[in-house]
């Protein structure tokens, strides 16, 4: 009896612990490509809004929040933000790609002067 307990544990420690190729079976069974998730991961990091970090990660994160982005003002001389900024999306769309589409629509003829 006790040799059935110990190698039923065994079995069970076996399956819970993960397999090294785990993450990327994961991640192809989810439809994402392993070897651009770096380079797509970085780059929404450095377009991170306010909003962005309230909406996915924290609700009350401060305009404090030490998460350099890339400047969208590509007429100011400072390139990196210090913080993720709070950039004014407007909440009658109710996702935050449509809020994003918005903005980027809204502000796209502001540096031409149209």
């Amino acid at each position: 009896m006790l040799l059935l307990l110990l190698s039923g544990i065994l079995v069970a420690s076996a399956i819970a612990v993960p397999q090294r190729n785990s993450c990327p079976s994961v991640m192809a069974a989810a439809g994402i490509n392993a070897d651009d998730f770096a380079s797509f991961v970085s780059h929404s990091i450095h377009s991170l809004t306010l909003e962005d970090i309230r909406f996915y990660f924290k609700s009350d994160a401060p305009e404090d929040n030490n998460i350099p982005t890339v400047n969208a003002d590509m007429e100011s001389e400072e390139r990196v933000l210090p913080h993720a900024p709070l950039v004014g999306y407007d909440d009658d769309f109710s996702t935050p790609a449509m809020r994003q589409f918005d903005l980027v629509l809204r502000n796209m003829d502001v540096r031409t002067g149209r």
